[in-house]
């Protein structure tokens, strides 16, 4: 397990796989879920909120269907690289 953050009052260990942008859009062009959260924040006031909530997402989470079946592989990947650039993201 990683720690990731340490205070006098609390240790945050991670045991989660990191994924890549890229690596995050092959497993959800291939069907599959990830887990996306917003970056820790360590200037929170409580140490409680530091990390956010955590969500599972596929691909009709980010582009819908409809668009999906319209457009090229290459424009849905770039969309989706777009989106995911604020996240950390997760198997």
């Amino acid at each position: 397990m990683n720690k990731v953050y340490e205070s006098p009052t609390m240790v945050v260990h991670d045991d989660r796989e990191p994924l890549t942008i890229e690596q995050a859009f092959e497993l959800l062009w291939d069907g599959k879920l990830i887990r996306v959260n917003d970056p820790p924040d360590f200037s929170a006031e409580n140490e409680s909120d530091i990390y956010g909530r955590e969500f599972i997402i596929d691909i009709t989470d980010i582009l819908s269907r409809d668009v999906l079946e319209s457009q090229s592989k290459e424009k849905s990947e770039k969309e989706i690289h777009e989106f995911l650039r604020g996240y950390e993201i997760y198997r």
